[in-house]
């Protein structure tokens, strides 16, 4: 998934493989972008909006009953 470095826990090369990688890989690009550390990373949320599964919660509820 990545390294953080040890100490300060700056996220250092993010990367994924799969189906969702696209949609999880942008947290840690921001975390790596912005310096912001991996605990402050687990601990708040720097997720885009929508997410991909939020989209589909989305579609799915405007189908209706």
């Amino acid at each position: 998934m990545g390294r953080a470095e040890p100490g300060p826990g700056r996220t250092l090369a993010p990367h994924l493989m799969g189906a969702e990688a696209s949609t999880l890989i942008q947290p840690l690009v921001v975390a790596a972008t912005l310096g912001i550390d991996a605990t402050t990373l687990a601990e708040s949320p720097y997720w885009i909006h929508p997410a991909l599964t939020e989209v589909v919660e989305n579609a799915l509820l405007d189908l209706g009953p």
